[in-house]
């Protein structure tokens, strides 16, 4: 195709690249005595780019088989349907190469067309209103093929005086596809996830499932609903095992946002109810609240504490206590802890270990307090 596409621009004085669309070669002939060696069918490239249809075609054809024939070169005939219909294809290739270069950031500069020899002037044109910008993108979607070098192509074309750049008409396509898209911002799509939550999970207590964001100085999102607090609810004190654990590595902040990189490393915290009567199954736990933050103290897991005990009491009606909290030796975890739900200092609970250990509590004493265990997993 690059010899047939040289030899056709020299005859018709212009940059001319068919496409091919169909060729056919019979190598060994047939026995029909009008048949060609060689056809090619083909359109013209920027007769499509200009019009999005393929009316304007070329067929080229060899009548011979050139291929062990003592001769110097080959003949082709080339016969043309209809006229080209892209004559501002070369103006324009004129202008773009002396249009000067223009920032994507800096947008909606164009070069104006000048009948003088002097270099074109470059002059701010911009596409602001919002239909406006959306009867583009569907213009150039619809009837471009999402080009908008084609679009823009046609533009020109059709002698429009004000054009804007490529980059402008890509960044307006781009803008109309992604308009219906999530936002990039995972503090947007966080707080937008947990006001649609709230109208979905519905209860007659409380509504949601993400309770609490704090993002400033320290990130915490604390989360639980009213159907997790109705299992502990029925199950009996004696009976209810808490079992407390952390981890890293389930929520990190992506490398793009910078200006977040300030939080430390952020730990998940699990809060799992454990039914005694049925501690050997692999499925006898749920889930009874969590806490997502970038700091682990005291004050922090206090409040995480408070504000799951504080809702469920409020809401049910009961005690936030525990048979036995199963925990690891952290010394701000287990404060809290003692903090919150027996009101007394880790002191007075180590008081309250000896007293019950030599036999000088009674029952309601004992029943009125949550007890910690260690973890075995992590001794």
């Amino acid at each position: 195709m690059p010899i047939f596409n040289k030899e056709i621009s020299n005859a018709e004085k212009q940059q001319i690249k068919i496409i091919p669309k169909s060729s056919v070669v019979y190598a060994n002939g047939t026995t029909k005595y009008n048949t060609v060696f060689l056809r090619i069918n083909g359109y013209c490239k920027e007769c499509y780019a200009y019009t999005r249809k393929q009316e304007l075609s070329y067929c080229i054809t060899i009548k011979q088989n050139p291929i062990g024939l003592d001769i110097n070169f080959t003949e082709a005939f080339v016969s043309r349907k209809k006229d080209h219909s892209h004559q501002a294809i070369s103006r324009i290739q004129n202008e773009n190469d002396n249009q000067k270069q223009i920032s994507a950031d800096s947008a909606d500069q164009i070069v104006q067309p000048s009948t003088s020899t002097k270099q074109p002037q470059l002059v701010q044109y911009q596409i602001r209103g919002k239909e406006e910008r959306e009867n583009i993108a569907k213009e150039i979607i619809l009837n471009h093929n999402g080009s908008a070098k084609h679009y823009r192509l046609a533009l020109i074309g059709r002698k429009i005086e004000n054009v804007a750049s490529e980059d402008v008409y890509s960044k307006i396509v781009s803008e109309y596809n992604n308009r219906n898209n999530i936002s990039n911002n995972w503090l947007d799509n966080l707080l937008s996830n947990s006001t649609t939550m709230s109208c979905t999970v519905l209860s007659n207590k409380f509504n949601g499932y993400v309770q609490q964001i704090v993002v400033y100085p320290v990130f915490s999102l604390i989360c639980f609903m009213q159907k997790q607090f109705e299992c502990l609810k029925m199950t009996a004190y004696e009976d209810r095992i808490l079992h407390i654990d952390a981890t890293g590595g389930l929520v990190n902040v992506a490398d793009r946002y910078q200006h977040y990189k300030k939080y430390s490393r952020f730990l998940t915290y699990f809060c799992y109810l454990k039914n005694a009567k049925t501690i050997d199954q692999t499925n006898g736990a749920v889930l009874l609240s969590e806490m997502t933050t970038s700091i682990q103290d005291v004050s922090q897991l206090t409040s995480f504490f408070f504000k799951t005990k504080f809702e469920y009491e409020k809401n049910n009606k009961d005690k936030f206590r525990f048979r036995m909290i199963v925990t690891d030796m952290c010394w701000a975890l287990v404060h809290s802890i003692i903090d919150v739900l027996n009101r007394e200092t880790v002191i007075e609970y180590s008081k309250s270990v000896f007293e019950m250990a030599s036999g000088n509590m009674t029952l309601n004493q004992i029943n009125s307090k949550s007890w910690l265990t260690s973890c075995a997993a992590t001794q």
